[in-house]
């Protein structure tokens, strides 16, 4: 009687334990779960290692142009009245380039300068452009009422390092050529200055004949290619 009593009672109990141990489970399962779903929550917030490097902007370079554009520039020039064709365009050394003599000059001439020929350093200039170029054309019809008269100019590319280098140049110069009784000294001729990126166009012409119709060369020259 009593062994069947412990037995009883001892089933009970198994059976009592067994059942806290099926309502425990899932409580440590879902406890796993809800652990498992913070680290991955967390891990979205928090950047990790490579996260932090894909964030950081990244800095591109610009590419800066030293193409020449100033044959395509004047090959445009035929399709004008007077029929523009290339007679010489060359490579030139910058210190033997029109623009640049002419600035030596007035800067070594003796007279009462005026700021804007003292605020040009020429030799900053010279060694700031990478490469000049000429061209030399001429018309192939004569000015009406003088047949012996062909309008011609002659332009020069200066490429420089960069666009600011180039548009600080542009504007120093701009500066004095504004003053008639000075850049006279440079050009004594209707002549025109361009300013395009990190290059600048600098138009002489053939002579004051040309006044009414060197703005043309201009226009054209000042389309981009």
């Amino acid at each position: 009687m009593i062994k069947k009593l412990i037995t009883y009672l001892l089933v009970i109990l198994l059976g009592v334990l067994s059942c806290k141990k099926k309502d425990t489970l899932p409580e440590k399962v879902n406890s796993k779960k809800i652990i498992e779903q913070k680290l991955i929550n967390s891990s979205k917030t928090k950047p990790h290692k490579n996260q932090i490097i894909d964030s950081v902007p990244k800095i591109t370079q610009t590419t800066i142009d030293f193409n020449s554009y100033l044959k395509n520039k004047v090959e445009r020039l035929s399709k004008l009245e007077y029929n523009y064709i290339i007679k010489d365009f060359k490579l030139i050394e910058v210190e033997n380039t029109r623009l640049i003599r002419a600035l030596e000059r007035l800067i070594k001439s003796d007279f009462n300068k005026p700021e804007e020929i003292k605020n040009i350093n020429l030799d900053k200039i010279k060694n700031n452009i990478l490469e000049s170029r000429f061209v030399f054309v001429k018309a192939t019809k004569s000015k009406p009422l003088d047949g012996e008269t062909f309008p011609r100019a002659t332009i020069v590319e200066y490429i420089f390092k960069n666009k600011d280098i180039a548009k600080n140049t542009f504007e120093s110069l701009n500066e004095l050529r504004k003053i008639d009784r000075i850049w006279y000294r440079v050009s004594k001729e209707p002549n025109s200055m361009l300013l395009e990126d990190n290059r600048i166009y600098y138009v002489s012409t053939g002579g004051w004949y040309m006044m009414d119709i060197y703005k043309e060369i201009e226009d054209e020259i000042k389309k981009r290619p």
